[in-house]
């Protein structure tokens, strides 16, 4: 998948490390480096249909299913977590479908055996709140 985002003015396909820089600087703390290019590279490398990391029923993005990644020893403070959703509608082939960043933060320690995550930031719209559990 790609993702379009706007660099000097202009809207850009980000590359794999332009993608990793917005990412990063979306966090508020400092994330390990080669965490936040794996999510990136996930990101890029996902097909938005089946390539894993699909996010329960209920956890969705304009009726699409939102999607993640984590990078990281699971309740540390310099991981990272990313999510996102297609941006339109995708056949299952189609390597250059759109994405829509829509929050980034850490995988913090489960909550009654269920996953638990803290944002640091989310796209306006899609979730309100810092912390996100399913």
């Amino acid at each position: 998948m790609q993702i379009v985002g706007m660099i000097n003015g202009r809207a850009t396909v980000f590359t794999e490390a332009q993608l990793a820089d917005f990412i990063d600087a979306k966090s508020n703390r400092v994330m390990r480096r080669n965490g936040v290019t794996a999510c990136a590279a996930y990101i890029i490398g996902h097909n938005g249909v089946n390539t894993g990391g699909g996010c329960p029923a209920h956890v969705l993005y304009a009726t699409r299913t939102v999607f993640h990644d984590s990078h990281g020893q699971r309740g540390s403070n310099d991981g990272c977590t990313v999510f996102f959703a297609p941006a339109g509608a995708l056949a299952a082939a189609d390597p250059y479908a759109t994405a829509v960043l829509l929050g980034v933060g850490r995988h913090d320690q489960d909550v009654g055996g269920q996953p638990h995550y803290l944002l640091d930031w989310t796209r306006t719209g899609w979730f309100a709140g810092n912390a996100i559990q399913f």
